[in-house]
This record gives C-alpha cells, structure tokens and sequence, in this order.
C-alpha cells in the first residue's frame, strides 16, 4: 500500500501499511530479508536494482507532493520487517 501511495498519491486520502517494507534498497540487509531476494529481487544484480529503486517507497518520496496521510504500522518483535526498516516519515 504504501508503494501504492507514494506512487499514485491522487487514489487515497489514507492508507495504513501494516508491517510493510518501505526501504526495498535496504531490506536485504537486515535479519532475513535475504530470502526475500528471489521474489523482489537483489540489489547486486544492476536490473534487480533499478526494479527497486522504481517502487521502494522511501527512495521515490517527492517534495511538494500532497502524500495522503499514513498510519505506518510496525511490529515490535517481527523478523521479516523490523521496526527500524520502517522510517518515520514528515510530509509538511
């Protein structure tokens, strides 16, 4: 969902991502995020990461973009998407 927002913020007013991904350059890199390679892909492959870098919603946030508001959820104990992965984010 939160792909989803950044990318076409004009469909939502709210969206509420729940334990969700946000930095897709990143996620390989923490607790077993390397297993979801096969499915999203790796960023030591040039294409795999040009793929990521398209929809990874922290990489695509704009300026001056009227983002609709977000709840992020995280959870406290989960090791396919640890709470750090998930950034806070301040649209003014």
């Amino acid at each position: 969902m939160a792909a989803t927002a950044i990318q076409r913020p004009d469909l939502f007013k709210v969206v509420v991502p729940v334990v969700a991904p946000m930095d897709m350059i990143r996620s390989e890199q923490f607790t077993v995020g390397h297993f979801n390679t096969p499915e999203f892909g790796t960023t030591t492959d040039s294409a795999s990461f040009v793929n990521l870098l398209s929809y990874s919603p922290y990489q695509n946030i704009k300026e001056k973009i009227n983002y609709p508001v977000m709840l992020v959820v995280t959870s406290e104990n989960d090791d396919r998407v640890p709470p750090f992965h998930t950034p806070c984010f301040r649209f003014v």
